[in-house]
């Protein structure tokens, strides 16, 4: 059975120098839960990238797709990204894939998607009063075999600190944030970089 977990989340889009003062200012180094390690994902999408476009047209009723693995775990989940009336949410259930070459297509709410994008980064975990603090840094999205004849790659230098609420208590967020939340997704990035779509 998956695993839903409903939540609120902020994102902020910073530089190196940025993350740091947030981390300084917050005293999160002392408060690191995980060891760092890295995270690679492989998202799913249509031949005409509907589930692009879609994320791009709504605001609510949209789902990304994707397979994803940590430097620590040989396993491979299966994971949906959704927002919806509730809010948004993540499910995720292992999958009997040991590599992502293995994966060639997958048909979900009448949905044909394929391997898209690959995404690569490496993570920190922290931890500030009932938050949960993560640093993504060093973005690297490529094509697919399926997608492209050669394969592309591009390195972002953007950081993403994202702030996860882990329960219902109030708090006030506001203070954690240097400037306000913005709207980022990894794929929708990724796939405007990389196939030079724009939504």
């Amino acid at each position: 059975m998956m695993d839903k977990n409903f939540r609120k989340e902020y994102k902020l889009v910073l530089s190196s120098a940025e993350v740091e003062d947030f981390l300084y200012m917050f005293n999160c180094k002392s408060n690191e839960i995980y060891e760092k390690r890295q995270v690679q994902s492989l998202y799913m999408d249509t031949k005409n990238y509907d589930l692009f476009y879609n994320s791009e047209s709504y605001d609510i009723d949209k789902y990304t797709l994707r397979y994803r693995k940590y430097s620590n775990n040989k396993n491979i989940n299966f994971e949906v990204k959704e927002n919806s009336m509730l809010g948004k949410h993540k499910t995720s259930i292992p999958s009997s894939y040991k590599n992502f070459e293995e994966v060639k297509n997958l048909n979900y709410k009448n949905y044909q998607t394929t391997p898209t994008l690959y995404v690569t980064y490496m993570r920190n975990y922290y931890t500030f009063e009932t938050a949960r603090i993560t640093v993504d840094k060093g973005m690297i999205f490529k094509s697919t075999i399926n997608r492209t004849l050669s394969t592309r790659i591009y390195n972002s230098y953007l950081n993403i600190l994202e702030i996860k609420l882990l329960d219902h208590k109030n708090i006030d967020i506001e203070y954690l944030l240097l400037q306000n939340p913005q709207k980022f997704s990894k794929y929708k990035y990724g796939v405007s970089k990389i196939y030079n779509l724009l939504g």
